[in-house]
């Protein structure tokens, strides 16, 4: 018994980031953090050079950069919400 799909299927997502080119040579990762890009090239060539420990280590610094970019995205957005519980208070 075999199935098969013919249905398309159409994604549409946001793209968060736009890729560095002749034409383009910045973007909004490169002008906040440009340390965060050379981490990850560094660990990219450990990584081509079969170096997976020093390579490891450059990729985890590099998304530690990133994700104090994703806090500091998370406390400009959200610092001054609210806390709503909704029932009954004693």
């Amino acid at each position: 018994i075999g199935a098969s799909i013919s249905d398309d299927l159409t994604m549409t997502y946001a793209q968060s980031l736009v890729p560095l080119s002749a034409s383009n040579a910045t973007n909004w990762l490169l002008a906040l953090a440009p340390d965060a890009y050379l981490f990850m090239v560094k660990a990219q060539a450990r990584a081509f050079e079969e170096e997976w420990q020093t390579a490891a280590g450059l990729e985890a610094k590099a998304n530690g950069i990133i994700d104090e970019l994703n806090l500091q995205s998370d406390l400009a957005q959200y610092a001054h919400a609210t806390l709503v519980i909704n029932g009954p208070t004693p």
